[in-house]
């Protein structure tokens, strides 16, 4: 699954050169800057179905965290990635899986605020995904 949001971010950072840096990290703010990207692979129960020409269905949900001293630029960057990701729907040979479904499932949210008054933004997706070996 590690792949997946790595194939995720290499995909925005394709369409998105001006909003997602290329550095984004995962699971984490790499930098003690106050305007920064991360992604996340969300905790969440594991959704998996075998099939016996070891193909397999499974669902992956994930989030981009945006932390800012500047609550609109944190929200645009967000909701472009958002919409970004919202075109897609339905895909095929995307993100290094044969098949799937995106979908928005949390538009931008503020989830909180440091010391500093730096803020942090949040949106989640979930993909649906049909891989194979």
């Amino acid at each position: 699954m590690i792949e997946i949001m790595d194939n995720i971010v290499a995909y925005l950072n394709s369409k998105l050169p001006s909003i997602v840096e290329s550095d984004i990290a995962e699971d984490f703010f790499i930098g003690d800057s106050d305007e920064e990207l991360m992604c996340r692979h969300d905790v969440s129960p594991l959704i998996y179905k075998a099939f016996m020409d070891g193909s397999y269905r499974a669902t992956f949900a994930f989030s981009f965290y945006c932390r800012s001293d500047d609550v609109i630029t944190a929200r645009q960057k967000l909701e472009a990635i958002m919409e970004c990701l919202n075109e897609i729907r339905a895909f095929q040979h995307l993100f290094g899986v044969a098949e799937g479904t995106l979908e928005v499932t949390a538009r931008p949210t503020p989830i909180s605020e440091e010391e500093g008054g730096t803020k942090i933004y949040t949106c989640a997706f979930k993909l649906d995904y049909l891989a194979g070996d």
